[in-house]
């Protein structure tokens, strides 16, 4: 059996990690920017910092699974990658911003040893329900001041001039929440909702279940005022815990409760403002086909383009896309790919297989009798994915949290006995 006694170096490992969650949550605006010559830092990079030191020196506790030495050793190697390619670019005046390709290759340095560390800690059981417990109540905090952003560019006072916050783009018609824009700010939302979805399913009381549904509801209000097109995509994914759930249980019930929750959504959406609903239609058209060649099929075509002609092997650099493009990739894969060259690519498939199979792992182990938050987990996989596609998703900083949790999910749910034995003998 797993020990369930803490020791010290756990517990201050624990509380990083859950200040890690917060600060990157609700901590993550201009206003809490701690400006210095290396960048930009915000209170979650200073944390993560923590994290790795105090594991690495003190606590010297990392994860031995196979698949997360593996994910790390991806994240890693895009590091290292940003900045070895930075020497031969700067030698045939080439990079275009020397400084960025070194904060994005540090980042992604800082996410993999975020990820190795903060695997193990997570492992612990009562340290991932305790967390589980956090991502709803800094849910509730975002959702709070979601809905004080959409009083405020409808002009209801006074949250007019509590909630409109001038540095969050698209501050006059579009909310982020406690986010500085809205990418990060949808991502968390739609990775909320699995949670959320199986929190209301397995509510063992119909407080519970109302309190988890209007939640649900809320979130989608909020996705809706976001503006942003890559919410409406994450929806059948974010949702699908549902489907997956009903359809284990043969309960027909969960398909209409599901119906009752849509159409709750578009009748709430009319009751506020229709206009919010057409506005992420519009942009959903623009993103496709834009007139003016800035669609994201036409950034992506250019943008590979340019790359297989100057260096296909190891890209242009690392957040030189912009630099040299004009655009930016919204895209991860394709930002990589355009970055990093092919040996960029091939680490984003070997990423990719390694979460897919996770998502297999976890689903597998719910129908073999683990928890039901274990489809609530395994779901965020690919609403990872598929927003990778439409954005650059894979560098923010909520990205190692959310694998790190799916990582430890998998670590909790598919130990084998035999493991469990090793493990405590």
């Amino acid at each position: 059996m797993e020990n369930n006694i803490l020791t010290r170096s756990e517990q201050i490992q624990a509380g990083i990690a859950c200040l890690l969650l917060v600060s990157v949550v609700l901590f993550s605006m201009d206003r809490f920017v701690l400006p210095t010559p290396a960048g930009r830092f915000v209170p979650a990079d200073i944390l993560s910092i923590m994290l790795v030191l105090f594991s690495a020196i003190v606590a010297r506790n990392i994860s031995e699974n196979r698949q997360t030495i593996i994910i790390v050793a991806v994240f890693a190697l895009l590091g290292l990658l940003g900045l070895i390619n930075m020497g031969p670019l700067a030698v045939f005046n080439s990079l275009a911003n020397p400084s960025r390709a070194v904060v994005d290759s540090m980042r992604y340095l800082l996410f993999a040893g975020t990820i190795l560390f903060l695997v193990p800690v997570l492992s612990k059981k009562q340290i991932w329900a305790i967390y589980i417990k956090l991502f709803v109540i800094s849910c509730i905090i975002v959702l709070i001041v979601s809905f004080g952003q959409i009083l405020a560019i409808s002009n209801v006072s006074p949250f007019n001039t509590l909630f409109m916050w001038e540095k969050i783009r698209g501050g006059g018609s579009r909310i982020a929440g406690t986010f500085r824009w809205q990418g990060p700010y949808v991502l968390y939302l739609a990775l909320m909702l699995p949670i959320l979805s199986t929190l209301t399913l397995t509510a063992n009381n119909s407080i519970k279940r109302v309190k988890y549904s209007l939640l649900i509801v809320s979130c989608l209000i909020a996705i809706v005022y976001s503006g942003s097109r890559s919410g409406f995509l994450l929806l059948p994914f974010s949702l699908s815990p549902i489907f997956i759930i009903g359809y284990k249980r043969g309960d027909k019930f969960l398909t209409s409760t599901l119906a009752i929750l849509i159409i709750g959504f578009l009748f709430l959406i009319s009751l506020f403002d229709i206009s919010a609903g057409q506005r992420i239609l519009q942009r959903l058209f623009e993103a496709i086909a834009d007139p003016t060649n800035e669609s994201r099929f036409a950034i992506w075509s250019d943008a590979i383009y340019f790359m297989m002609n100057t260096s296909p092997l190891f890209g242009i650099g690392a957040q030189q896309t912009a630099e040299t493009i004009g655009r930016s990739a919204h895209s991860s894969y394709v930002g990589i790919t355009v970055e990093r060259g092919l040996v960029g690519l091939l680490l984003l498939v070997i990423l990719v297989g390694h979460l897919l199979r996770t998502t297999a792992q976890l689903l597998s182990a719910y129908f073999q009798g683990a928890p039901p938050i274990v489809v609530a987990i395994a779901c965020m996989v690919p609403v990872l994915l598929v927003y990778f596609s439409f954005a650059s998703g894979l560098n923010y900083r909520i990205t190692p949290i959310i694998i790190a949790l799916i990582l430890s999910t998998r670590e909790i749910h598919t130990r084998s006995p035999n493991n469990e034995k090793k493990k405590t003998s």
